[in-house]
């Protein structure tokens, strides 16, 4: 159960607001029509974050990988429509947020907004298929674990990306110059 639920709420139906009312959640409605519904939601992240004892966030760790950012999943945030799917994309970029480690999770894809730098993915089987997409501009990468790996590969919207590829080993690693999302497809 979420501990807040925030927007414009324009949307949510009566009955929803009632039941996470009654559920001890909190509603915030904020009325400002020029950020969406997921930049509130991020604005409050990173709000909350401010309040909290240090002891109390959360933290990555995956392998002998430790990232310093906090980890925010994102239940359905690429459901429904495409401009919308794009604006939560962007979102992840605003300078605001990057303290953040950002992954969105939907029915059958988990999608990773990675920063610069190397990540290495435990996956407890292989052969899911998965891509890697610059959408911030340019970004050089290089992988291994995956079917057609990749070496100081250049990525851009205008020229190559990384989709319909696999992985076929347990560790995937990753080590990019810029921000790429990394989307796999998985039955959870």
């Amino acid at each position: 159960m979420p501990h807040l639920v925030c927007g414009d709420l324009d949307s949510a139906r009566p009955e929803v607001c009632r039941f996470f009312s009654n559920e001890g959640c909190s509603l915030k409605h904020i009325t400002d029509q020029d950020t969406t519904d997921f930049m509130k939601v991020m604005l409050q992240t990173t709000e909350q974050l401010t309040l909290l004892p240090e002891q109390h966030v959360c933290y990555l760790s995956i392998k002998g990988y430790s990232c310093s950012q906090a980890s925010v999943y994102v239940l359905g945030g690429f459901g429904g429509r495409f401009d919308h799917v794009l604006a939560n994309i962007n979102v992840t970029h605003n300078a605001k947020f990057q303290q953040f480690h950002i992954t969105f999770v939907n029915n059958g894809n988990i999608t990773a907004v990675l920063c610069p730098g190397r990540h290495i993915f435990q996956f407890p089987t292989q052969n899911h298929i998965c891509g890697l997409i610059p959408v911030a501009g340019p970004v050089t990468v290089s992988t291994k674990g995956l079917k057609w790996d990749v070496s100081d590969c250049t990525l851009s919207m205008t020229g190559m990306i990384s989709t319909s590829n696999q992985i076929i080993q347990n560790v995937v690693e990753i080590c990019c110059t810029g921000h790429v999302l990394f989307t796999v497809e998985l039955t959870i």
